[in-house]
């Protein structure tokens, strides 16, 4: 539901996380966005698990992928005849590149993250293919999470919204929403304050009874 859909309820309403309901139209709409936003929220989380896992997997990856090369598991590091410098640098480099598209620049196309992998962390240690292909599965649940709930309204939080129904005197409309009146009330059994505190009489008490 994007906020251009959205009759009644504003962005002021929607960084607030509150509005005041008074029409029926109205609450129908609230209803409607609060099942919404609950739904987008369950996504929202879905992608921060996908996030976060890229992230524990690429920091693991990175660290065992450099630490563990050897001349059968490294092509760059028998090209640069078994020197560890090179090997660091490009890893660092991974990490650099990697960081600025997918988490500075949220830039969570699979083939841009497949290919940052195979050509720089691979180099560095070959069994880090396995990573490639993950971040590809990973990137790929991302973008479609993503390109799904970035346009709607409430994005990021999508908090729900809070109501209340005061109604405005002055520029009600017909349809708007009036607080029910109390279905029992003992006002007109009640002692003026002067004669007995207010409390019922007990004549009146009897009445009730009956």
């Amino acid at each position: 539901m994007k906020l251009s859909e959205l009759k009644y309820i504003t962005q002021d309403n929607i960084d607030e996380s509150y509005i005041n309901v008074t029409s029926a139209e109205m609450f129908a709409e609230m209803q409607t966005y609060n099942t919404e936003a609950l739904r987008l929220l369950r996504k929202r989380y879905q992608f921060l698990r996908d996030f976060w896992g890229l992230v524990l997997l690429n920091a693991v990856a990175s660290f065992f992928g450099f630490f563990a090369i050897s001349r059968s598991n490294s092509l760059l590091y028998r090209l640069c005849g078994e020197r560890v410098g090179p090997c660091f640098l490009v890893t660092a480099a991974f990490i650099l590149v990697f960081g600025y598209f997918i988490f500075y620049r949220k830039y969570y196309n699979w083939k841009v993250g497949f290919l940052i992998t195979m050509i720089l962390l691979v180099s560095v240690n070959c069994c880090t293919a396995v990573c490639a292909a993950a971040n590809a599965v990973l990137l790929h649940f991302m973008e479609k999470i993503d390109n799904e709930i970035k346009d709607q309204a409430g994005y990021p939080y999508f908090s729900q919204l809070v109501t209340s129904y005061i109604r405005d005197e002055e520029n009600a409309d017909e349809g708007v929403m009036d607080e029910p009146e109390p279905k029992y009330s003992f006002d007109k059994y009640r002692i003026k304050p002067d004669d007995d505190m207010g409390m019922l009489a007990d004549s009146d008490i009897g009445e009730i009874k009956k």
